[in-house]
């Protein structure tokens, strides 16, 4: 598949108030059924729900069944969650767009808040993001929440809660920042949040929106390639990096892949940081293609 451009995203813009809830799938239709369902429990019904599929098997979805507009979208098989989210919001026809991964849900009353902070922040906010639950195996607890820690550096390390179902965007704002970048096949959520940060553009966080994140085996939080994905956001962001953030980018990657081979440089690293003095990212920058 060709990558959306900003031009493909500018052809649907529209001004129409109201929240579009865009949901890439792949192949998980039995999960999809279940979050479409959990849309029918929310205190504010969405103004339109898009779903967008690229994986091998068509799911079978009737509009019929769901009390909401909803739009069932196919394009190319495993062209990736970065352009189903692009594809998805330029087709949308509100000016918010709220996303929703499909194997994962909300609090019932969170379509309802986000349309208060909308109001509240129209003029102003580009981007809303909530608070993060895990649920696993039954069990729901307390994740991440990146309003505790909005910084631009700390996204370089992990990501602090900007996971794509508590994330919400202006349209207009999205496509000024060139929507998700198709290189990222993991990470994505976190590398958009980056560039609206370092763009100085206005996000919004609240924990009173409250995004669930189910946890298990075929979850894409669970093949995420660490190591690519650091090495992709230090050649995008080369011209923003200081020395300690470069370091401990590489650091906070390999302790993550959980590989004996990176032990000794994990040890040498953390002695180089503890003496490399702590600057944070430069900015505003213009990312690298």
């Amino acid at each position: 598949m060709t990558p959306i451009t900003k031009m493909d995203l500018q052809e649907n813009i529209s001004d129409k108030a109201g929240i579009s809830i865009v949901i890439p799938t792949c192949d998980r239709p039995q999960t999809l059924m279940k979050t479409l369902t959990s849309l029918m429990l929310q205190t504010r019904a969405p103004d339109e729900v898009i779903v967008v599929d690229n994986g091998h098997v068509t799911s079978c979805i009737s509009s019929a069944e769901y009390p909401f507009d909803l739009r069932y979208f196919r394009i190319p098989v495993r062209a990736g969650v970065s352009q189903a989210r692009n594809f998805g919001i330029s087709m949308a026809r509100c000016d918010f767009i709220t996303l929703l991964d499909d194997d994962d849900f909300w609090e019932n009353n969170y379509l309802e808040v986000l349309a208060k902070l909308i109001d509240k922040n129209k003029a102003s906010a580009d981007m809303f993001v909530a608070r993060v639950d895990h649920l696993k195996q039954g069990i729901r607890s307390f994740f991440r929440f990146a309003g505790q820690s909005p910084s631009a550096s700390s996204i370089f390390y992990y990501n602090p809660g900007y996971l794509g179902s508590a994330i919400s965007v202006k349209k207009t704002a999205f496509i000024d920042i060139g929507g998700f970048d198709p290189e990222f096949k993991t990470g994505e959520d976190k590398e958009l949040a980056l560039r609206f940060l370092l763009s100085g553009l206005n996000i919004v966080y609240s924990d009173k929106l409250i995004a669930i994140n189910c946890v298990h085996a075929d979850s894409l939080s669970a093949q995420i390639d660490y190591i690519g994905n650091a090495r992709r956001l230090i050649h995008k962001y080369r011209g923003c990096l200081t020395l300690y953030v470069y370091l401990k980018t590489v650091r906070e990657a390999m302790k993550k892949s959980r590989k004996m081979r990176y032990k000794p440089i994990i040890l040498l690293l953390k002695l180089i940081l503890a003496f490399c003095p702590k600057k944070s990212v430069r900015y505003p920058v213009t990312p690298h293609p």
